[in-house]
């Protein structure tokens, strides 16, 4: 394993390697990532010892990772615009470990020559700290992992945090052009400060990071015994029995052997006995623990399913997926899980009808995850039939410091079966539908902010949600304050486990 380490020279200040001073950080980066396969860098040089044994303990010269490692996260004194994406969120506070984020430390870090040599010919801030937050973004929105070091080794120095400009710098290489806007006023109305980036204004750099597949292909190839581990896959399913035989069928086709399948099936309103007769007689390779539940609910059959396996792996899948050509998905999935040392990939969900991938470099979605067996998280079954509990999932994942990766080489068709499943009008059995005003946002979204987002993160949303719906029309305030109010009222509520819904009336029969 070649690595090279850039240092920081404060008399010169400017970043070396071997006596050889950059232009820039970004372009000490670039240039050495031909020549070595890890790329480390220290601002204080006490920390170039630990820094490299780091490295050299962690092995990960051919995983497309960044790790940084210092005395804060110096992006934390501005959120007012991240509660909306996760990529830019900072769920995790505590010090469990290491943990996905796009938020970096300061001090010391190192990152794969891979990744750099995806952005060779990508723009960067010429700023230490600002490259450096930007360069987390990027990572992450690629597709490699961005990871914080708890190393208590490391000197305590620390470095200053990002002025308001040099955070605006950020944005304008991170997001569009009007979320500066969205950030200004936010200052003005919550700090009562007033900043004036003019250089920022009506020129942005921001370009549109897609995930690069190429930054795991050499991962796919590493030595995992896959043969030695053992696979359940649980399925969900209400009155999709054709559609569930088509997704067994599929799995039967696998290389790898999965140990059994369990079907939780829900008893849709009248059905008096199992609608899979079909897919229970047929002979499978693997072993089927089917499973017919009284009660609906889409949390509590997952929750049921996770139950029911003792497997090293648990896949997590609808019950209207196609797996079409991909006799090796499972093992892919695991190699890359078992190399990331990762708790959870999520793989793509292509849908048939837009035959577009749905990027969820951040998102564990129900439909399509493999998860390690050890620290399961459960659904969230305070919000059963309300929507939203794969958001709900992925803020709870991250927020207990789980490591979640993507992957769009492995992927499932969703065919999203236009019968059976959930199908909810909303309008006629939520409670807070009542009363003439309707809440905005949604009361189960709001929750998900009280429970996971920052202050300063919920007023920033709030903030935004107004101009997503109301733009300008500042004289529409009071309305949607009331709406605001009414949706903070319920999900309240639902924090306290005090709405409870009778999800039956919600299901169409077929």
């Amino acid at each position: 394993m070649r690595i090279a380490i850039l240092n920081y020279n404060n008399n010169s200040k400017k970043w070396e390697f071997n006596g050889t001073p950059f232009h820039s950080f970004i372009d000490g980066l670039k240039e050495l990532s031909n020549k070595f396969d890890v790329l480390g860098w220290c601002y204080f040089p006490e920390d170039k010892p630990i820094l490299k044994a780091s490295i050299i303990k962690n092995k990960t010269n051919e995983l497309p990772e960044l790790v940084s490692f210092g005395s804060q996260l110096f992006l934390e004194n501005s959120e007012y615009l991240e509660a909306q994406n996760p990529y830019f969120n900072s769920f995790s506070t505590g010090e469990k470990g290491q943990y996905d984020t796009w938020r970096v430390r300061s001090n010391a870090g190192y990152i794969s020559s891979i990744i750099i040599k995806e952005f060779l010919t990508t723009k960067f801030p010429s700023s230490y700290k600002v490259c450096l937050g930007v360069l987390g973004y990027y990572t992450f929105r690629a597709g490699g992992l961005v990871s914080v070091s708890y190393n208590k080794s490391l000197t305590s120095n620390k470095i200053e945090g990002l002025t308001n400009n040099e955070y605006i710098e950020v944005i304008s290489f991170t997001r569009k052009k009007h979320w500066i806007f969205y950030f200004l006023i936010n200052l003005f109305l919550f700090d009562k400060k007033i900043v004036i980036p003019i250089k920022y204004l009506f020129k942005n750099n921001y370009i549109l990071i897609e995930h690069r597949p190429s930054l795991w292909s050499k991962v796919s190839k590493f030595s995992v015994d896959v043969s030695s581990k053992s696979v359940d896959v649980v399925i969900p399913t209400l009155g999709r029995a054709d559609f569930v035989f088509q997704t067994l069928l599929d799995l039967n086709d696998q290389d790898i052997k999965i140990n059994k399948v369990i079907l939780v099936e829900q008893k849709l309103p009248n059905q008096k006995e199992t609608l899979l007769r079909k897919t229970l007689d047929y002979n499978w390779k693997f072993n089927l623990d089917h499973v017919l539940l009284e009660e609906l609910g889409l949390c509590n059959a997952r929750n049921v399913g996770f139950g029911k396996s003792k497997a090293d792996y648990i896949v997590m899948l609808d019950d209207d997926i196609r797996i079409d050509n991909q006799p090796n998905i499972l093992e892919n999935l695991i190699v890359k899980l078992e190399t990331s040392k990762a708790q959870i990939i999520s793989f793509a969900s292509n849908n048939i009808k837009g035959n577009t991938f749905s990027e969820m470099s951040y998102f564990v979605s129900g439909c399509s995850f493999l998860i390690r067996n050890n620290n399961i998280l459960p659904f969230n079954l305070d919000i059963e039939g309300m929507g939203c509990d794969d958001q709900e999932y992925n803020n709870n994942v991250h927020d207990n410091h789980q490591r979640v990766i993507y992957t769009n080489l492995e992927y499932i068709n969703h065919l999203r079966a236009p019968m059976g499943g959930w199908r909810f009008d909303a309008k006629e059995f939520l409670p807070w539908y009542d009363g003439g005003i309707v809440p905005l946002p949604g009361p189960v979204t709001l929750h998900r902010f009280l429970k996971y987002a920052t202050e300063n993160q919920l007023k920033g949303y709030k903030f935004f949600v107004f101009f997503k719906y109301y733009k300008f029309k500042i004289w529409k305030y009071s309305l949607f304050n009331k709406r605001w109010n009414k949706s903070l009222l319920w999900a309240n509520k639902i924090i306290e486990g005090k709405v409870k819904l009778d999800i039956k009336s919600g299901v169409l029969k077929n």
